[in-house]
């Protein structure tokens, strides 16, 4: 689907928003490998909460970078 909307024939990045959030176990490992195929190509920036994600991404030899975002202190 990017690459039908996309008019720089995949010269764009991808940027993607927790997409795979509500797939089972083996749509997600068939999701990021299809996502590892298209990051052959183009950049593919991947936003998520879900650890499996990280876990399968690693596991195919997918380069992950990791960003962990923790919450802001808060004073009495």
């Amino acid at each position: 689907m990017a690459n039908l909307l996309d008019d720089t024939a995949g010269a764009a990045p991808l940027l993607l928003d927790d997409p795979l959030a509500h797939l089972d176990a083996t749509r997600l490992a068939l999701a990021i490998s299809v996502l590892s195929d298209i990051a052959e190509e183009r950049q593919v920036v991947l936003f998520t909460e879900d650890e499996r994600v990280v876990e399968i991404a690693s596991s195919i030899g997918a380069h992950v970078v990791r960003l962990e975002m923790l919450a802001a202190a808060t004073s009495a």
